[in-house]
C-alpha cells in the first residue's frame, strides 16, 4: 500500500529536480512548511493540555484534595499520613495515596537548583503516565530516593549518596526517572523519609514543612471529604464543619478545566500571523526568482511567431 505513493514522490522529486528554478521553488516551499510546523509544535509544547495536567497532578486517581491549608507536616510527624489514609478509607475510598511535597529539601550545594520533594508509596505506581523509571528501582525504605533526569542534568547518579538540607541528611539514590511533564529537579522519596529527618536539619531550616495531598478512587466524594475533615478537626482543634467547607475535592474533569490556556489560545496572532505571512512571502519570492526565466520564455515565444498577448 505504501509503495505507489513513495514511488510517486521519487518521480515528482526527479521531475522537479531537472529544472533549477522548479527545484529552488520546491525547496523554498518545503522550508516554509517546515518552519510553520515547527512554530506550531514549539508554541503547543509551552503549556500542558488538560489531559496532561490531570496525568501530572492526579495520576491514576479519580479525586484530589489538598490538605496543606489546614496542617503542614513537620519532620517527625509519623502518624498523619496513616491517619489521613485511614480516614479516607472509612469514608468510602476504595484506594488512596497520600503525597507529601515540599520545596525546602534542597541539595547541599552552592546555589542549589529549584528542587521539588515528593514522598508517597511509589511501588503503587500512583503516577504511571508521568514518571518513567529509566534506571534502578523505586524507593522502598526510608532514606531511599529516585531523582529525575532533566535537560540540565541530575542531582546525583544511580547508587550515589545525595546530601540535602545543608548536609544534615543523606539520601541513597536507588533509581533515576524521567518526568514527562516537567523539567526541574525532583526527589521522589520512599514513605517514612520525611518522618526520619533529624533535629539538626530542622534547626538549620526552621521553616521546613511539607504539604499534604490526598488522592483516591471510588464514588464517595462527599463522605471521604467529611471523614478526612473530621480527623483534621481533631488534629487542629477546629470545628469539623468549618474544616469540611474549606476542603475542595476535584475530580478529573474539574482538574482538566483548571489547566491554563495554551499559548495558541492566549496569543493567537503569535501563530496565525506567521502561518499566513510566511507562505505569502514564499509565493512572492518564487515569482521574483522565476521572473527572469519567464521573460526569456516570453521572448522565445514571440520570436517563433506567437503574439505577445497570447504568450502571456
Amino acid at each position: 500500500m505504501s509503495r505507489p505513493p513513495l514511488r510517486l514522490s521519487f518521480t515528482l522529486a526527479r521531475r522537479f529536480g531537472r529544472s533549477r528554478s522548479l527545484a529552488g521553488s520546491s525547496l523554498l516551499l518545503t522550508s516554509v512548511v517546515a518552519v510553520v510546523m515547527a512554530l506550531f509544535l514549539t508554541i503547543s509544547a509551552l503549556s500542558l493540555s488538560g489531559g496532561q495536567v490531570v496525568a501530572k497532578e492526579m495520576g491514576r486517581y479519580a479525586y484530589s484534595a489538598s490538605l496543606g491549608t489546614f496542617k503542614d507536616v513537620k519532620p517527625g510527624d509519623i502518624d498523619l499520613v496513616a491517619k489521613v489514609e485511614a480516614a479516607a478509607s472509612s469514608g468510602g475510598a476504595q484506594s488512596s495515596a497520600v503525597v507529601l511535597h515540599s520545596p525546602d529539601v534542597l541539595p547541599a550545594t552552592v546555589d542549589p537548583p529549584m528542587t521539588w520533594y515528593a514522598e508517597t508509596d511509589w511501588l503503587r505506581r500512583p503516577f504511571p503516565g508521568r514518571y518513567d523509571l529509566v534506571n534502578g528501582r523505586w524507593p522502598r525504605r526510608p532514606g531511599e530516593v529516585v531523582v529525575t533526569d532533566t535537560s540540565g542534568g541530575k542531582l546525583a547518579e544511580f547508587g550515589d549518596t545525595l546530601p540535602v538540607l545543608a548536609g544534615n541528611e543523606r539520601f541513597r539514590v536507588v533509581g533515576l526517572a524521567d518526568d514527562q511533564f516537567a523539567d526541574y529537579e525532583e526527589i521522589l522519596a520512599a514513605p517514612g523519609t520525611w518522618a526520619g529527618i533529624g533535629e539538626p536539619a530542622q534547626r538549620s531550616i526552621p521553616r521546613l514543612a511539607a504539604a499534604v495531598t490526598l488522592l483516591w478512587n471510588g464514588e464517595q466524594r462527599r463522605s471521604v471529604t467529611e471523614a478526612v475533615a473530621s480527623m483534621l478537626a481533631r488534629q487542629t482543634g477546629q470545628q469539623p464543619a468549618n474544616v469540611a467547607s474549606r476542603i475542595r475535592a476535584v475530580d478529573r474533569a474539574e482538574m482538566s478545566a483548571q489547566a491554563e490556556p495554551s499559548w495558541l489560545d492566549r496569543i493567537p496572532a503569535g501563530y496565525q500571523i506567521p502561518a499566513v505571512l510566511f507562505p505569502l512571502v514564499a509565493v512572492l519570492a518564487i515569482f521574483g526568482l522565476n521572473q527572469r526565466r519567464l521573460r526569456r520564455s516570453l521572448r522565445l515565444l514571440v520570436a517563433v511567431g506567437a503574439r505577445p498577448r497570447q504568450a502571456t
